[in-house]
């Protein structure tokens, strides 16, 4: 257990199926379990500006194929972000993650990129004392909302308002969508928005002349993705009543959508529309330069 475990390579060198199996066996303790498919992780690395050559697994010195960690690497204009780090249980006070930051900050660096961002599970404090040595500052609490299929909304107010429901041109929308005030978390910004083929965005007029827009994604069990834009009218009522047609259109899947600011005053609209707290992440920022 004394040995050292450094010998670090390029995620790029292995399959999609290779890095799948190795983020499994590191996040199998992981205080939420998020278990990844091949597709599942491929469609992450799309829609995240993942970039698998910048990104990195860590080997066993006496046994090359044995990945016992890994960490990926997204990237965007000036910024980059660190995601899915995770070593194996039996590793974890070998050095292995404190390597895998390093790698990951100094390949950020070394493109000029300004700010590196990552998030932690809230309560995962050996990870957030890890990330605190290296430099990084906690920006904001970040919510995880979900929805369970078949969820009643009992709210008449919101029932009782109907609204002129128009499909959006998705560009535009995005567009109008990243030069608005707010300060989106990665997983929600307009370079996601971009990267995800079956987004849906429609725009919600209500009679009382408030006026929402709705970005997400639908598949059969689950609706991904679910953003609210408030275009006009109060936060938490725009918000509610925009999912209240959207849960009413679509009643069987699940729902979910993360990385809401916990002071964020549409918070307050899905809890409306029958949204619960799943759980919480911390947002933390480095400046690199």
């Amino acid at each position: 257990m004394g040995r050292e475990i450094l010998n670090t390579q390029s995620a790029i060198n292995y399959s999609i199926e290779e890095l799948t199996e190795a983020y499994n066996q590191t996040r199998q303790d992981y205080i939420v379990p998020m278990p990844m498919t091949p597709a599942r992780l491929q469609a992450y690395v799309d829609a995240y500006d993942v970039d698998l050559k910048s990104s990195c697994v860590v080997l066993d010195e006496e046994d090359s194929d044995l990945i016992i960690g890994l960490g990926m690497l997204g990237r965007r204009h000036n910024r980059s972000w660190i995601t899915r780090v995770g070593v194996l249980p039996y590793t974890r006070k070998l050095g292995a993650g404190g390597e895998i930051i390093t790698h990951l900050i100094e390949t950020s660096k070394r493109s000029n990129i300004q700010f590196t961002w990552l998030e932690v599970i809230y309560g995962n404090d050996p990870a957030q004392r890890l990330f605190m040595r290296n430099h990084f500052k906690q920006t904001r609490e970040l919510m995880v909302l979900r929805r369970p299929p078949m969820t009643t909304i009992t709210d008449r107010k919101l029932l009782a308002m109907p609204a002129i429901v128009e499909e959006c041109d998705k560009e535009d929308a995005i567009s109008e969508f990243a030069e608005s005030s707010e300060i989106p978390n990665w997983l929600n910004q307009a370079e996601t928005l971009r990267n995800l083929d079956d987004l849906l965005v429609k725009r919600i007029v209500f009679q009382s002349g408030w006026e929402g827009r709705l970005f997400y994604e639908l598949t059969t069990l689950q609706i991904k993705r679910v953003i609210v834009q408030v275009i006009n009218g109060p936060a938490e009522q725009v918000t509610a009543a925009s999912l209240a047609w959207l849960h009413q259109e679509h009643l069987m899947p699940d729902a979910v959508c993360e990385n809401f600011e916990v002071n964020d005053p549409r918070i307050k609209g899905y809890l409306r529309a029958g949204y619960f707290e799943s759980f919480r992440r911390v947002e933390m920022v480095r400046r690199n330069h």
